[in-house]
């Protein structure tokens, strides 16, 4: 057997790995890796000429290009530290584009190891929150310590809508990688506990949407055409998983509530100029609200090419909670109310932010690897892309590390990835 060496050259390719793992565990042991990972990189040979082949790579030029309209907008700005710190917490848009485009060591097997750093991650990561869970639930009889929020803040205040993000992501990238069979996931028991933890995390972790689409893929696996990917014994348990996975959503009164809600939506109060502390919102009609402000400002601004700025969007968003009386907190509690909240949807983010000129380069990211894999549904870009598109509609994702973080890596890799493999031809 031939000795595992270590090697300079290849640090990337670890680090590279490491990245999804580390997300899930620290933010602050994020940075350090995407640092030595770009350290590792430009220590590889032939800087300059890996440099020059940056400009054969477009989608590299999408991020930058992304990233120059957020620095540029320091020049109307009038929150000039905002717009800084803003441009600090979305530096991995250009870092990791620009990385991952100079390494030359990556290939299709980081690739596949990539994904899978990302699937035992959210496995591991979900036990880990379950068992503290059960602890906490114990020790004082409260059930909500299992499901959404309260479920995922042990991992560094990890907000459960973006870790159903990421383990959907992982319950996609899982399936791949069984079907291929590939490293540990060849083996059925592996197999079993893959999806069986993540679809069991979507169920606790009770974001509607992705609870929504994980049905909708595990409806698809269960029934259309899945006898020409795997064993019959697989098709009964993914059937079963389906028919679990539902019975979670139904039974769960914590989960079955949160659906509730929506039906409970009152849309009579949108209409409203001022509203009073106690009026009744709901995730769906607060996020409404948020996005008829975000009208009123481009309106009032004049901003629709530009856009208000970067420092500027949350500003002028309290700015407008407050003009219309909606709670914005109570110093006897000690709370903010609704200061500091997003438009909560990133399209919407984007447009007050960069205005028009923004709006078409963020749509063009979004459509990088549309048109090369958008006919392949055996391949997981497009159910990520689908994700994507989805998360977008209900959070500004790009405010935060995490969404940054994991968008930046996955469209850059799968974008790389897009030279050494060809999608399938559709069968029908």
């Amino acid at each position: 057997m031939t000795p595992i060496t270590f090697k300079l050259r290849t640090l990337s390719q670890w680090l590279l790995v490491l990245l999804p793992v580390s997300l899930l565990i620290s933010k602050r042991l994020n940075v350090l890796v995407i640092m030595l990972y770009g350290i590792s990189v430009l220590l590889q040979p032939k800087l300059w000429e890996r440099i020059k082949g940056l400009a054969q790579l477009p989608w590299v030029g999408v991020f930058v290009l992304f990233y120059l309209l957020h620095a540029s907008s320091l020049l109307w700005s009038a929150n000039e530290a905002a717009t800084l710190f803003s441009l600090e917490k979305k530096a991995a848009l250009i870092a990791i584009p620009v990385f991952i485009g100079l390494d030359r060591q990556f290939d299709f097997v980081g690739f596949r190891q990539c994904l899978l750093s990302l699937v035992l991650g959210c496995c591991i990561s979900i036990w880990f929150c379950l068992l503290l869970a059960f602890r906490n639930y114990f020790h004082t009889g409260k059930a909500s310590f299992l499901f959404y929020h309260a479920f995922s803040w042990p991992l560094d205040e990890l907000n459960a809508i973006y870790f159903s993000f990421f383990t959907f992501s992982g319950l996609v990238f899982g399936h791949y990688l069984i079907r291929i069979k590939y490293s540990l996931l060849a083996n059925i028991r592996w197999q079993i506990f893959v999806i069986f933890s993540l679809s069991m995390g979507l169920v606790l972790l009770s974001s509607r949407l992705f609870i929504v689409l994980t049905l909708l893929y595990l409806s698809r696996l269960a029934f259309q055409n899945y006898s020409k990917l795997v064993s019959k014994r697989i098709r009964v348990a993914g059937i079963i998983t389906v028919i679990a996975f539902l019975a979670g959503v139904l039974f769960l009164s914590q989960i079955r509530d949160r659906f509730d809600q929506l039906l409970d939506s009152q849309f009579e109060i949108l209409q409203q100029d001022q509203f009073a502390y106690d009026t009744p919102f709901n995730g769906l009609t607060i996020r409404l609200l948020l996005w008829r402000f975000a009208g009123e400002i481009m309106g009032e601004e004049r901003a629709y090419l530009l856009g208000t700025g970067v420092g500027d969007a949350q500003d002028l968003l309290d700015d407008t909670i407050i003009e219309h009386n909606v709670y914005h907190g109570n110093p006897t509690l000690g709370d903010q109310g609704y200061l500091g909240y997003n438009f909560h949807n990133q399209y919407v983010e984007t447009w007050v932010q960069l205005g028009l000129i923004g709006s078409l380069v963020w749509l063009l990211l979004l459509g990088l690897g549309w048109r090369k894999w958008r006919w392949d549904w055996n391949h997981p870009v497009l159910y990520f892309n689908i994700a994507v598109l989805a998360f977008s509609m209900i959070e500004s994702f790009l405010e935060r590390q995490h969404g940054v973080v994991f968008f930046a890596l996955f469209v850059s890799i799968f974008q790389i990835i897009s030279e050494h493999e060809a999608p399938q031809k559709p069968s029908t």
